[in-house]
């Protein structure tokens, strides 16, 4: 069963918060719902725009966060 958008949204929101709440440590972020779930980079990498700097994200999203602003 694939979640929609709306509530791995909820979860990334969740990671964020757990990240900036823990920023001594480094969390590596994979291209997560971009394989078996079908979902595009375009669609999930904006969700993390919002990541504190203790947050490596994939190249590919990065490059689609800042085009976006």
């Amino acid at each position: 069963m694939t979640l929609p958008l709306c509530i791995i949204k909820e979860y990334v929101d969740d990671f964020i918060e757990a990240a900036a709440d823990n920023f001594e440590d480094t969390f590596f972020v994979t291209a997560i719902g971009t394989g078996l779930a079908g979902y595009s980079s375009s669609e999930i990498a904006p969700m993390f725009k919002d990541a504190p700097e203790n947050c490596v994200l994939p190249n590919e999203w990065k490059e689609i966060i800042e085009g976006e602003g």
